[in-house]
């Protein structure tokens, strides 16, 4: 036999007495404790649920203080500027020197920066250069070492894995020269080859965006930093300072803010004198620049006009002196001409002299000629007749010695020899005399002819011949020797003719080479004169412009700029405060959440309690006694639960959201603090949950005397149910359905608390999925549906239209360029009634074809298209929202002259990154008077990698004339889909921790619903009910109140996700309040799955239903 709670307590008491009281009271401590171990499920359920509440809110708002403090102790261990001070004329050390004596003003230290080139093989890629300081900006060295000398530097550790080089390579970066002071050029570094030496990481440069530039594809890729000794530069471009006693202030904090704008604001007071002082000293560097030059061009002039002078006359007198030669020659000429004449005379009448002579020498010629041709006629006949006589005589004489040799012989010969000797001497004799008788005979005739002396007459005859002969060759030679004079006469005169002629024409040559000389000479000078007056009329010009640039030189710029400019430092400290933003509403949701549950887990326990708690009121014990029980019990949840959660939550969530961002940012592991007032705050919301449900609950209960209290709470009445009310539809229920439907909707407590917990789940997986796609679609629509355009090409100087169209030509000659479209883009401040907001304003050449670029619509209506006109502006709609604007309303525009203009709002467009006022070139003219010059030109692409368009933007930029960056808009969505990607794992988180979350409340329900039931369960599986039958007499109502809550927590959801959007936006973005279809369905997934595994788990629970137990009386 056992007994219950109450007959132990009582019978205690009548056995004991007073000593039976405090036996009980003891009793009761002890029965409290050891309630969570006969509840263990609900304990656990309500420990989970405080865990999970404690956890996610101490976790969730700790992350954003955490990630603060680290990154304020990073910035404070490397000394990280809390000022920097940049001047549009660069800064001297004399600005040092007055910054140095601004109150609160601790460290001062002045920097160069600048953009170089590094060639990479083929490839050139641009880094952010920058002198190291002595102690402020510290870098975090991460291998190697830091520069020593002014050869080395240190690269981010990214440069290393992106380009291939290791510590100890060398590398030479390109830098353009600058001008400095004096208006000469000079190299920025000392030495720019230089030995990387280590890895380091700058305090400056957090996030991954190095920013843009005017070198290479338009894009930063890394930073470095060389020793100070190695700038050769004479100014500075940034000037850091640290502010007295911030170090140990929180980075971001009102209080450091206020302490630095103090600092910020003295500078400010200090702008105008060292901006006057920065004027005065280019002022007079100039001034004495162009006196000096004024100077040595006076001098110059001076001198060049003496030397063109002297040349002049010098060319004059050679003129002069050219002049008289050729005079001399035409005189020389006419002298000769007349000499030449007289002597060709004189030649002529030899010619005539001698023509007479040789005819007469002709006529004599030929009668000497016939005497001659008679006496050689003569001469030949004597001749013959000599040879003739000759031969006779020689025959003679030699027939005679022929006849004195046969003499000699006959006397001497022999007798037989004789007669032969005789004959021939007979023979000879006869030959002897026929040849004397020729000889008389030609001596007969000679004498006839009168020739005594043959030989003597042939010699006399041609005497007479030789002397006819040599009278013949004298007049010959006479006439010869004439001849001969004459033409010796003539060669004379034509060598004397031509010697002459020949020297008149090389003096005519030589004044003709003289005059072309002298032309020549006279040219050089005209061409020296030309350019002695072109160099004077541009020395003369550089001297006016330098004049005219002295007088416009403007006094320099000051900008005094804080952390809140460092585009990483913004950007960090924005993603911490959209975690805080985060932590500001999903926590609230879980612990409305957790206090219903918590509520519901201690108003079953009291419940089933009651009987007990009516003894302890029917033996004396106050309210407060028998409520301590249930306190002790909701505490210890709480505080176990809470304690649990707070270590976990300090410990874990801020860890592993930290460690999402740490892959876009630089910056140490997170600092982990235990912040005692969020563990506070958690612990308070907690136990105003559990120990208010606990209260609330036990206050209700103990208002009721003990006598009601001991009897089992009377069932409800029965009654019909609303549905029953609907005829149609009960009818066609069958048993199982209408005991279902009269479950349900007996208990409403039941029925409102799981429709409500499952609502809150639901709620808030959507919640979590919506701003998932709110992040996810941002990007996609601004830069793929309203932004069309692939570039912005920045022009060096603002142009109008015609010498737009002429770079615009040469922009679109590029192959991976499509179209392109000029426009004016300025920063401007639009405002309204009190509120104001700097935006950009875009001015596009050419309405007609600019919905190509920009898509100007409306966001709820997609094909509702905008034109832009004289009728009004448009604006986007983050703006209209932040200042409160409609489509009608007038707004007024100030442009950085401070010129305003009120204008028409025409209408609001979809935008979802930063604020744009769109206007027509005609109403801009109207309202401002004045022409529009165009200083960026929108390019559409071709679909390009990364690697085409660093191609393409180190092409455009070679045109440094016209061209001075280029931005695409894939480097923008590349930087803020990081940022989003980041947002988005938190977003998972939020996700999973809700789905969590789901899992305990749907538990916690069905296991009160069991426990409240218990009685009912088991007589029906008395009754013959089978498991599966019990368990689908419970699943059924499960299963439709969860749809019930996921139905109103879909639109629960809808608007949760809304108000999360407008809690996390900023004021320069705006999330797309579009929630996908997809986030609903996992929603109700994710709700129907953790529902599924409780249902499982409830299935066993079921199971194990001690019947016997279960049905024993309360009584």
């Amino acid at each position: 036999m056992t007994f219950s709670k109450t007959q132990i307590l009582c019978q205690l008491v009548k056995s004991n007495g007073k000593n039976g009281v405090r036996m009980l009271k003891t009793a009761l401590l002890k029965d409290g404790i050891k309630e969570i171990k006969y509840s263990y499920k609900r304990f656990i359920s309500l420990l989970l649920i405080v865990l999970l509440g404690v956890g996610f809110f101490a976790g969730i708002k700790a992350t954003s203080p955490d990630m603060k403090k680290t990154v304020d102790t990073y910035f404070d261990d490397l000394k990280v500027m809390d000022i920097q001070v940049i001047s549009t004329l660069g800064l001297t050390d004399d600005d040092i020197t007055a910054i140095k004596q601004v109150e609160n003003v601790e460290s001062v230290e002045g920097a160069y920066q600048t953009d170089a080139v590094v060639t990479i093989g083929e490839e050139e890629i641009v880094v952010k250069l920058e002198t190291m300081t002595d102690n402020l900006n510290n870098l975090n060295l991460v291998e190697g070492r830091l520069p020593e000398n002014e050869n080395e530097c240190v690269v981010e550790p990214n440069f290393l894995l992106g380009t291939g080089h290791q510590i100890g390579d060398t590398i030479e970066v390109e830098i353009e020269n600058i001008t400095n002071d004096d208006g000469e050029e000079e190299q920025v570094l000392k030495n720019n080859k230089l030995q990387i030496v280590g890895t380091a990481e700058s305090p400056l440069y957090i996030s991954t965006d190095r920013g843009i530039t005017k070198l290479g594809s338009g894009m930063i890729d890394y930073y470095m930093y060389v020793p100070k000794e190695n700038l050769n530069a004479s100014i500075y471009t940034n000037i850091y300072l640290t502010v007295a006693d911030a170090n140990g202030l929180e980075t971001g904090s009102d209080e450091y803010l206020e302490k630095v704008e103090e600092v910020e604001n003295s500078l400010d007071a200090i702008s105008e004198e060292r901006r006057e002082a920065r004027y005065n000293q280019l002022y007079d560097s100039a001034n004495s620049k162009i006196q000096d030059a004024q100077k040595e061009l006076d001098e110059e002039k001076a001198k060049a006009e003496k030397e063109l002078e002297d040349a002049q006359k010098e060319i004059d007198d050679g003129k002069k002196e050219l002049e008289d030669g050729r005079a001399e020659i035409e005189k020389n000429r006419a002298n000769a001409n007349y000499s030449f004449s007289q002597a060709e005379q004189q030649i002529e009448d030899s010619k005539e002299l001698l023509a007479e002579n040789e005819e007469k020498f002709e006529t004599e010629k030929k009668k000497v000629e016939q005497q001659i041709a008679t006496y050689e006629e003569q001469l030949s006949t004597l001749k013959q007749t000599q040879t003739q006589l000759n031969n006779v005589q020689a025959n003679l004489e030699k027939a005679q010695a022929g006849l004195e040799e046969l003499q000699a012989k006959l006397e001497t010969a022999l007798e037989e020899e004789k007669p032969a000797l005789q004959e021939q001497m007979a023979k000879l004799n006869v030959q002897i005399q026929t040849l004397q008788v020729t000889i008389n005979t030609i001596n007969s005739e000679l004498e006839k002819q009168g020739v005594s002396d043959l030989a003597g007459t042939i010699k006399q005859i041609q005497a007479g011949i030789d002397t006819a002969n040599k009278e013949l060759e004298n007049g010959e030679a006479q006439l010869e020797d004439a001849r001969k004079q004459i033409e010796d006469a003539e060669a004379e005169l034509q060598s004397q003719k031509n010697s002459t002629y020949y020297q008149l024409n090389q003096a005519e040559v030589e004044i003709k080479e003289g005059e072309e000389e002298l032309e020549k000479g006279q040219k050089e000078l005209e061409d020296a004169r030309k350019e002695y007056e072109e160099q004077i009329a541009e020395a003369e010009d550089k001297l006016l412009e330098a004049k005219e640039d002295l007088k416009e030189i403007q006094r320099p710029e000051w900008y005094v700029l804080d952390r809140e400019e460092n585009t990483g430092y913004v950007n960090y400290m924005q993603d911490t405060e959209r975690v805080a933003n985060l932590a500001e509403v999903f926590p609230v949701v879980f612990f409305l959440v957790a206090a219903l549950m918590s509520l519901n887990s201690m108003s079953r326990m009291v419940e089933e309690e009651r009987v007990q708690i009516g003894t302890l009121k029917a033996l004396g014990y106050n309210k407060l006694q028998i409520a301590m029980k249930y306190l002790i019990y909701a505490c210890l949840a709480t505080l176990i639960g809470g304690g649990i959660g707070l270590i976990i939550g300090f410990n874990f969530l801020p860890k592993v959201i930290a460690d999402i961002y740490a892959m876009v940012y630089d910056v140490p592991d997170v600092i982990l603090e235990f912040n005692v007032l969020y563990a506070i705050a958690g612990i308070a919301a907690a136990a105003l949950c559990t120990v208010g449900a606990t209260i609330f609950t036990a206050a209700r209960i103990l208002r009721h005397n003990p006598a009601t209290l001991m009897r089992p709470k009377a069932p409800k009445p029965g009654k019909r149910v609303l549905l029953e009310k609907i005829t149609f539809i009960w009818k066609h229920l069958n048993f199982t359905a209408k005991v279902t439907a009269r479950n349900i909707f007996r208990c409403k407590k039941r029925f409102l608390m799981t429709v409500i917990g499952v609502c809150g789940c639901t709620s808030l997986i959507i919640a979590g999925f919506g701003l998932r796609d709110a992040i996810a679609n941002m990007i996609p629509m601004q830069y793929g549906e309203i932004y069309k355009y692939g570039i912005n090409i920045s022009l060096k100087e603002e142009k109008q239209a015609d010498d737009l169209q002429a770079v615009k030509d040469e922009v679109a000659q590029n192959e991976n360029i499509t179209d392109v479209l000029g426009a004016n883009i300025q920063s401007v401040k639009i405002i309204k009634n009190d509120n104001n907001q700097n935006i950009q304003l875009v001015v596009p050449e050419n309405v007609d074809n600019f919905d190509t670029f920009v898509s100007l619509r409306s966001r709820t209506k997609k094909d509702n298209k905008y034109v832009l006109d004289s009728s009004g502006i448009v604006i986007t709609e983050k703006l209209a929202k932040l200042l409160d604007i409609k489509e009608g309303d007038t707004i007024t525009i100030e442009n950085a002259d401070g010129d305003r203009a009120d204008v028409n709002v025409a209408h609001i467009t979809e935008n979802y990154i930063l604020h744009y006022l769109y206007i027509s070139p005609e109403l801009y003219n109207q309202i401002y008077d004045t022409r529009i010059d165009y200083n960026v030109i929108l390019a559409k692409t071709n679909e390009l990698t990364e690697e085409q368009e660093n191609n393409l933007g180190r092409t455009l930029l070679e045109d440094k004339d016209n061209i001075s960056g280029v931005s695409f808009t894939s480097d923008s969505s590349s930087m803020i889909t990081v940022v989003m990607d980041n947002m988005d794992a938190v977003v998972w988180i939020l996700i999973i921790a809700a789905g969590v979350l789901a899992l305990v409340v749907l538990y916690n329900l069905l296991n009160s619903n069991i426990s409240e039931r218990i009685r009912e369960l088991a007589t029906i599986k008395v009754l013959g009910f089978y498991d599966r039958e019990v368990y689908e007499y419970i699943g059924r109502e499960t299963i439709i109140l969860t749809i019930l809550g996921m139905l109103v927590g879909l639109v629960g959801g809808y608007y949760l996700t809304m108000y999360i959007l407008k809690t996390c936006e900023i004021d320069m973005l705006m999330f797309d309040p579009e929630i996908g279809v997809l986030s609903y369905v996992w929603g109700v997934l994710i709700t129907t799955f953790f529902a599924i595994i409780v249902n499982v788990i409830t299935y066993f629970s079921l199971k194990k239903i001690d019947m016997i137990e279960s049905l024993k009386s309360v009584e």
